[in-house]
Order: structure tokens, then sequence, then C-alpha cells
């Protein structure tokens, strides 16, 4: 699979949120890297259109945020993490991306109320 570095290589979004690299549509990994030079995100597309696994890593190497899209749709389930490891948030999201559940946590595990 192509990847690319998106602070680095020839891309910008066109007008439909697609990504183009060299004046097409890019199918493969855009990443981004951190101060350290470790990748810190990792986005796959198809044809220009965010479509695959979408990760997030801490400058230190633990996972931030993960999930999945499909032709630019969140769909699914998304997760985020606090930096110590611990599960920060879950968000589901029904095939047309509406949001159709969520729930937080603290630091130390314990659920966050919903305001």
């Amino acid at each position: 699979m192509r990847r690319i570095d998106v602070e680095g290589d020839d891309v910008g979004w066109d007008d439909g949120q697609r990504l183009p690299h060299n004046g097409k549509p890019f199918t493969g990994e855009a990443v981004v890297h951190g101060w350290s030079g470790a990748v810190v995100s990792l986005v796959t597309y198809l044809d220009g259109l965010e479509d695959g696994l979408r990760r997030e890593w801490y400058e230190e190497g633990q996972l931030k945020s993960e999930l999945l899209v499909h032709r630019g749709i969140v769909q699914g389930t998304a997760r985020e993490w606090h930096e110590n490891g611990q599960l920060a948030r879950e968000r589901h999201f029904d095939e047309r991306g509406n949001l159709t559940t969520e729930c937080q946590w603290d630091e130390n595990g314990h659920p966050v109320p919903r305001s």
C-alpha cells in the first residue's frame, strides 16, 4: 500500500474534501509524524476519500484514538484513550454515520456522567 507524509509530500484538499496527491485522488495511507519522528496519525484513503482505519498515537507511542471510516463516513465503534492507556471514550455509529451511543470514563476508569 502506498504511504505519503501529509506534511511533506504534495498533498492538499479539493472542494469535495478529497485528498489529492500529485493531482490525482490518493489511495493509500497518509501519515503525520510527531516531533520525535514517530507516526502520530495514520489515515487510509481510497480514491481521495477517507476509507478504512484511522489511528492516532500520543508522542510516547500509546494509542490515542481509533475508528473506522467508509467512503468518508464514520461507522462502527470509535475509541479514545487517556495517555495512561485507560479507555476515555467509546462511541458507536450506524452505517450512515449517525452517533447511536456514547460513553466516557475518567483517567481512573470511572464513568463520566453525561451533561
